[in-house]
């Protein structure tokens, strides 16, 4: 960034603030193919992104061990938090320098569906990223503690 460096990141985010705003939404949010098929992941983190637009949702909850849900779906670029929940330190840390993406780390892994909803409910409260009664859209892979393919979109009210 050579002598100006604040001077450089300042007009680097002044053009990319402007081009965000100025794309359509369908250019924002292409879904993403592989040899011309989309993936099972891709279609849901596409859907999640839309749906969560269209119901006007708090935010969208990703609980993942890796990290791969809550980066797909920040590939869209959600009009709403994105807040990723995972037990591995390693990945909310990668997962903060993610576009959109608020990175929360679990106390452990949980093995029941509905046990981990509800910390990764709990959590979003107690940090106020959501209010009680809010509506938030949730995508995963099932089961809990085993990394899989994006599977799941759950709406649910806090």
């Amino acid at each position: 960034v050579g002598k100006f460096p604040l001077e450089t990141v300042q007009v680097m985010e002044r053009i990319l603030s402007m081009t965000e705003t100025r794309l359509s939404r369908r250019e924002r949010l292409p879904v993403e193919k592989h040899q011309g098929k989309v993936s099972v992941p891709a279609a849901i983190s596409h859907a999640v992104t839309t749906i969560a637009h269209e119901l006007k949702v708090a935010a969208i909850f990703t609980p993942t061990q890796t990290g791969a849900t809550a980066e797909m779906v920040a590939r869209y670029r959600p009009s709403v938090p994105l807040i990723a929940f995972s037990p591995v330190l390693a990945t909310v840390r990668q997962l903060a320098l993610v576009w959109g993406v608020h990175s929360v780390l679990l106390d452990r892994e949980y093995e029941n569906t509905d046990e981990l909803l509800r910390k990764c409910k709990q959590l979003a409260l107690a940090s106020g990223l959501v209010q009680p009664g809010e509506t938030v859209i949730i995508a995963a892979g099932l089961p809990p503690g085993v990394p899989s393919g994006t599977n799941l979109i759950k709406v649910e009210v806090v």
